[in-house]
């Protein structure tokens, strides 16, 4: 037989090393917030979710740092960003027992607290979290303190609500907190949470009145 009529294989080598740590790299960047390396708020949802399935007991706290706005202002926005980012690295050092630490906005935090607390020993969880983010921040030549306001909610998945609505119930408990003339702590209450959820709807049904309009 002629050499030159046999079949020839062509094959062809490529390096998928680097193809590979790209994929890696957008997968994280997928689940998690660049700036901080702390989750975004779809995968803390989805961590809720799947301890809400197991039914097992947590608890959320909702934190916002405080004070940003006069820093951004006084140092720079890098400096602001910095901080936010320390906050998260000091969260996720281990010194404390939660399970994980999400970015859902800006300057507030959420953390999981994966066991079962009342009220009581949660405020004692919370002040523990105060104190290690508001710790002095040695950047720019300067010494920066910030200020943390928080709310939390104990979750019990045998009441059927889901890990948004827990959220949910964790950012009003927030929100009464920056209504507050201090940097306080405020557990999630059923009747205050229902007086905003109806002030949500009232809301909306009026801007839904003036787009008809």
């Amino acid at each position: 037989m002629d050499k030159s009529s046999e079949p020839l294989a062509l094959i062809t080598l490529r390096d998928v090393t680097e193809l590979k740590e790209q994929e890696r790299r957008i997968e994280y960047l997928s689940r998690h917030d660049d700036q901080t390396t702390a989750l975004r708020r779809h995968s803390f949802l989805e961590a809720l979710e799947k301890r809400n399935l197991e039914k097992a007991g947590f608890a959320i706290v909702a934190i916002a740092l405080r004070r940003l706005n006069s820093i951004n202002t006084t140092f720079g926005r890098a400096i602001g960003d910095q901080i936010v980012a320390t906050s998260v690295k000091r969260l996720q050092d281990g010194s404390l027992d939660l399970e994980e630490v999400a970015r859902i906005e800006g300057n507030v935090l959420a953390v999981l607290i994966p066991k079962q607390l009342d009220n009581e020993h949660l405020k004692i969880e919370c002040q523990k979290i105060r104190d290690l983010i508001t710790r002095p921040y040695h950047l720019a030549n300067s010494k920066i303190q910030i200020g943390a306001s928080m709310g939390f909610v104990a979750a019990d998945p045998l009441t059927g609500k889901s890990a948004e609505d827990y959220l949910s119930c964790a950012q009003d408990a927030l929100t009464a907190s920056l209504s507050a003339p201090s940097f306080v702590t405020t557990a999630y209450s059923p009747s205050e949470g229902e007086k905003r959820e109806r002030s949500r709807r009232i809301e909306h049904a009026l801007n839904r009145a003036i787009v008809r309009d």
